[in-house]
């Protein structure tokens, strides 16, 4: 069983609370779900391979998934099109 005041209220031990420039580079095209799935993912590879959470296991779930914006690009570009002239833009 595991000391459960080893932990912060995320879950992680001395998580920081700023990203790195090189995570915030790296998500750049993400949707804050989609860097929030990253994180996730990291921290189940960090407990998985009993070690700490890292900069590089962020960066490394970010890489090994590409954005939905790349994924899904001519599905967007259709919606945006069809949305001209119909749809009021969301400032």
């Amino acid at each position: 069983m595991r000391d459960s005041t080893s932990f912060t209220r995320s879950g992680c031990r001395g998580a920081r609370t700023s990203a790195s420039p090189g995570v915030s580079a790296a998500a750049d095209a993400y949707s804050g779900a989609e860097i929030e799935q990253a994180i996730i993912s990291a921290l189940h590879n960090s407990f998985a391979a009993k070690g700490e959470l890292t900069t590089d296991r962020i960066i490394h779930a970010l890489e090994t998934s590409p954005p939905l914006s790349v994924t899904m690009r001519e599905k967007i570009d259709a919606l945006r099109h069809w949305a001209r002239g119909r749809c009021l833009a969301a400032d």
